[in-house]
């Protein structure tokens, strides 16, 4: 497993322990019909990794995890605490990551007339791998 999926599944599994998430979906980039979904419901993408410095024989880098949730609007500001509070519970990521930060979070509307919202909360995660073995 490279380290980037190792992290990818550690945030799925992370996610998937947060009271009050139903429905958890990792690593997929395809629409969603609101109807299929069991809210509140999360989705997280790994975006582009970034160079970041590394020691001799590394490859060091910082890449943004993105966690989006759909979700009641009376829930959201609940949700984004215990979302932000079990990804800084294991900053290693399981191991797979030196550090995790928290960066953004950007609220949106998804169906302001049945009152759902959401957002986006963005994680900053650093790892690195030994030269050519991700």
């Amino acid at each position: 497993m490279s380290k980037r999926s190792g992290i990818l599944a550690d945030i799925g599994t992370t996610i998937s322990s947060v009271t009050g998430i139903n429905q958890v979906e990792t690593g997929k980039w395809s629409e969603v019909d609101l109807k299929d979904l069991s809210l509140p419901a999360a989705f997280v993408i790994l975006g582009t990794d970034e160079i970041s410095p590394p020691p001799m024989g590394y490859e060091q880098f910082w890449i943004p995890a993105v966690v989006e949730v759909f979700c009641k609007d009376s829930d959201m500001e609940t949700l984004i605490a215990a979302i932000h509070t079990a990804m800084l519970a294991d900053v290693t990521r399981g191991g797979y990551a030196l550090q995790t930060d928290r960066d953004i979070c950007e609220p949106f509307a998804v169906d302001p007339t049945r009152g759902l919202a959401g957002f986006d909360l963005t994680f900053k995660i650093q790892y690195r791998h030994p030269v050519g073995q991700p």
